[in-house]
């Protein structure tokens, strides 16, 4: 695997593009490498959320709370998740 910050900038950069199935792959090679960071699972919940995935975005949005139970931002986009 590249390093992995580089990698999670190229996610960052897909996912401020808009090109939020090339950012969920992105993030998804840190996760499937298997990275444990509450910031990646945040970020791969927003870009699932952006994509419609409202599912998969719950999932890392959990997973992110998990690592930082005192994410305001991620309790927020989670609580938007399940609404929908």
């Amino acid at each position: 695997m590249d390093d992995p910050a580089e990698v999670f900038r190229a996610g960052n950069t897909s996912y401020e593009a808009g090109e939020y199935f090339e950012a969920i792959e992105t993030y998804r090679r840190l996760t499937d490498a298997g990275v444990v960071n509450a910031d990646l699972y945040y970020n791969l919940g927003n870009a699932y959320y952006k994509n419609d995935e409202l599912g998969h975005a719950v999932l890392f949005y959990v997973r992110a709370l998990r690592l930082q139970p005192r994410n305001a931002e991620a309790k927020d986009n989670l609580g938007l998740a399940r609404s929908q």
